[in-house]
């Protein structure tokens, strides 16, 4: 993940916490939010996931239904985001 840009890993968390829909508007919002921009555009957008794709990082499902095919980005990305139930605590 380090050597991707920050609208490669915006893109990555949108797919794993957003609704599915990547060119929706909310998500595009969420997107440029992430990477503290007012918008942003399409054909960036399309160009993250066509590098993305090409690395074996996700997958398309149906059109604009992306999942992040890389298990190990997706823990990655849980942990970073703290999506999903907490870890356990450790066994003192």
């Amino acid at each position: 993940l380090a050597k991707l840009k920050p609208l490669d890993v915006a893109v990555l968390e949108q797919i794993l916490t957003g609704d599915g829909e990547l060119f929706g508007k909310e998500s595009k919002a969420a997107i440029a939010s992430r990477i503290g921009v007012d918008s942003v555009n399409p054909k960036s957008l399309t160009d993250s996931l066509n590098k993305l794709r090409d690395l074996g990082m996700v997958t398309r499902v149906d059109r604009g239904d992306y999942r992040i095919e890389d298990r190990d980005v997706e823990a990655v990305l849980l942990g970073q985001n703290q999506v999903g139930p907490p870890a356990p605590a450790p066994k003192a």
